[in-house]
């Protein structure tokens, strides 16, 4: 059995529930002794909802399995994805495009239906997918699955066990054009309702830069002559 489990960066563990307290306190205050405007209140609760999920989803970890009877993916205690090699009728691996480094491995089913997706990412890297995928090939060749790949990968069992996925370096550029947006956009609705000029130009700032960042991140992507990790070729 080979099998991928993914916990998070070890300082996310912390400074995710450190921001989801302030974060809870700063919308209390705003919503207790300032007159914001509603829509703006809604949109406090936003974050406070995806970082409970991301709390939950690093508190019991995910984890990738392959084995003899199929491919399994569990969030903690819980099986989200069940796929029997019997039902199984390809296996692909292929690396996007020849400008990228992102490989997407796919289990079709004899429907043509994709049963199960990886992609690699900065949770799971090409590395840790091309075990998932060697394993899967080598059980599958008992059901006469033939596998098909453009990375040179085949059948191979030689990894085993548990293995602590280390993912793909992350780009923090549009995260951070990402933010600067949605506080651009949270700070011209309040300047709207209010009628202040102060924060509509502001807002409109924030907005302009993010779009600027935005951009810039595309280009830099396009490019960039991205390779795929040595140790998968």
């Amino acid at each position: 059995m080979v099998s991928a489990i993914y916990h998070g960066p070890r300082v996310l563990q912390f400074a995710i529930p450190a921001t989801l307290a302030i974060w809870i306190l700063l919308s209390v205050y705003l919503v207790l002794f300032t007159d914001i405007p509603l829509e703006c209140g809604v949109l406090l609760v936003v974050p406070i909802v995806l970082l409970v999920w991301e709390a939950s989803v690093l508190a019991g970890g995910v984890r990738w399995e392959v084995d003899a009877s199929g491919y399994s993916m569990r969030r903690g205690d819980r099986v989200t994805e069940l796929v029997p090699w019997g039902d199984i009728q390809s296996l692909v691996a292929v690396r996007t495009s020849s400008r990228s480094s992102t490989v997407v491995m796919s289990l079709v089913d004899k429907a043509g239906r994709t049963r199960a997706k990886l992609v690699s990412s900065y949770t799971m890297g090409v590395e840790d997918i091309r075990n998932l995928y060697e394993a899967a090939a080598y059980y599958l060749r008992d059901f006469g699955v033939t596998e098909r790949n453009n990375l040179g990968w085949h059948p191979n069992l030689s990894v085993s066990g548990t293995k602590e996925v280390r993912g793909e370096l992350p780009s923090f550029l549009p995260h951070f054009a990402f933010s600067l947006f949605v506080a651009g956009l949270i700070i011209l609705a309040a300047g709207s309702f209010e009628g202040v000029g102060a924060p509509i130009s502001f807002g409109v700032g924030l907005i302009l830069v993010a779009t600027t960042l935005f951009a810039a991140s595309r280009i830099r992507s396009r490019q960039r002559t991205s390779h795929i990790d040595k140790r998968s070729s």
